[in-house]
């Protein structure tokens, strides 16, 4: 099986749900959950067999995933003996070899380390060159991950219907019963990790990676800096405000602010987070006439390596002379990375730009302070 980050050579080895739930749902079952309206009028058995089914296919899912993630290993390393290139810029690698083997790391980078925090995501940054073959399999991994983001929507629309929820409770106490059954649609991601594997991170397991099926004349990374809020209710808001006043004299005085202020919603800005973007110019490949290429610019969200068709299998792309005092842009692709964030975003207008609480960055929306 897949070795991964954190040393598991048997993936599947102690995972909660049982292999038989895997043929238990039908498509059509499943197909159910996939809007949130919930199949209220199923009875008690049903209800239990979707449950398993939707449990059941999440465990093949990931199944599916850890196998083709081992396929994708096998291919990247066979592109390596090949002289394919391969650069990483986070982590910062020396050679090919070793940016090679960072991002097949990255590709299998499913598990929280030791004290990692169950929000906390890894962030690679990296260009790959690779066969066709590979970017077949990296695309059907891809497919896999995507069944499986489904597969946690499909969850949390049964964990909002409330007697599915209360069958869930049951089967999830019957498989791990050393676990709370206080089950919710926000606790999927918890439930999931106590059925599979504790250690897993699902949004990196679900995380797409970006695959580019010519070779491209540049790929340029823009790192961001944005802020990151939510919108809170005036009542959710007191009642955090509340919960925080017993040893926080600023959050009493803000009680006092809140109960003067009428607004329905507001914003509270709880800190802020990196965002990447990746830009791929393709033009050559769309100028070319003997395989004809219809996109010129392609954007990816970056967490993850990209990887693109190696130049050797390109014949638009123009293998430059060995030279002395080459210019990197003579090499295809061209790599541009910005590691360092250059624009710290923020939406003006929508809300007024200072806090009016003492104890939390909260704002007033525009539309209603202006009332």
């Amino acid at each position: 099986m897949v070795t991964t980050s954190h040393g598991v050579q048997d993936v599947f080895h102690g995972i909660a749900i049982p292999e038989s739930w895997e043929s238990v749902g039908a498509a059509s079952q499943l197909q159910l959950l996939d809007t949130e309206e919930q199949a209220d009028t199923l009875s008690d058995i049903e209800k239990r067999t979707l449950c398993q089914a939707t449990l059941g296919d999440l465990r093949k899912t990931f199944r599916e995933i850890c196998l083709q993630a081992m396929r994708v290993r096998e291919l990247v390393t066979a592109d390596g003996l090949q002289g394919d290139s391969a650069v990483m810029a986070r982590p910062v690698m020396d050679d090919s070899s070793s940016a090679r083997a960072a991002a097949l790391a990255a590709l299998e980078d499913f598990f929280f380390r030791d004290g990692q925090d169950v929000k906390e995501t890894s962030s690679y940054t990296g260009a790959i060159a690779c066969s066709r073959e590979t970017i077949g399999a990296l695309t059907e991994l891809n497919r896999r991950k995507a069944q499986f983001r489904l597969g946690m929507k499909r969850l949390r629309n049964l964990l909002g219907d409330k007697q599915a929820c209360s069958e869930m409770e049951r089967v999830y106490a019957a498989m791990v019963p050393d676990t709370p059954v206080n089950i919710s649609r926000k606790e999927a991601g918890v439930l999931v990790r106590h059925c599979i594997n504790r250690r897993l991170n699902i949004r990196q397991l679900e995380r797409a990676v970006p695959v580019v099926a010519v070779c491209p004349d540049r790929i340029r990374w823009k790192h961001t800096i944005v802020p990151s809020t939510i919108r809170i209710s005036r009542e959710g808001l007191i009642e955090v405000l509340e919960s925080k006043s017993s040893a926080d004299y600023q959050a009493r005085v803000d009680l006092d602010i809140v109960a003067s202020c009428m607004d329905p919603v507001y914003q509270w800005k709880k800190g802020e987070s990196e965002d990447c973007r990746i830009a791929v110019y393709c033009k050559s490949a769309e100028e070319y006439e003997g395989d004809p290429w219809d996109e010129r610019n392609l954007s990816f969200k970056g967490r993850m390596p990209v990887f693109y068709l190696s130049p050797r299998l390109a014949p638009y792309i123009k293998i430059p002379k060995p030279r002395k005092n080459a210019s990197r842009k003579s090499t295809k692709p061209e790599l541009v990375f910005n590691q360092e964030p250059v624009i710290r975003y923020e939406r003006s207008g929508k809300v007024l730009k200072e806090s009016f609480l003492l104890s939390m960055d909260v704002r007033r929306y525009t539309k209603f302070a202006n009332r």
